[in-house]
């Protein structure tokens, strides 16, 4: 991860504020700011899903097809 790097993940947008060693700030979407390392759980999911955007696209699909089947 990167400072400025924006990673989709769980109906989310994370943006990559600040580095300090191996701790990260990241804000999302809400202005929400979380510190996150590299033995948390939200860390591990966001460098995923940076690596593996792909997966977060086809997540939305889906979802938005079940809304869409719902009605």
């Amino acid at each position: 991860m990167r400072t400025g790097k924006k990673i989709a993940y769980n109906n989310n947008v994370y943006k990559v504020l600040d580095k300090k060693g191996k701790t990260f700030t990241v804000e999302d979407m809400e202005g929400g700011k979380t510190k996150v390392s590299p033995n948390d759980g939200l860390f591990k999911s966001l460098v995923n899903a940076k690596n593996n955007p792909e997966e977060q696209q086809l997540i939305v699909q889906e979802e938005e097809v079940s809304h869409s089947i719902g009605r």
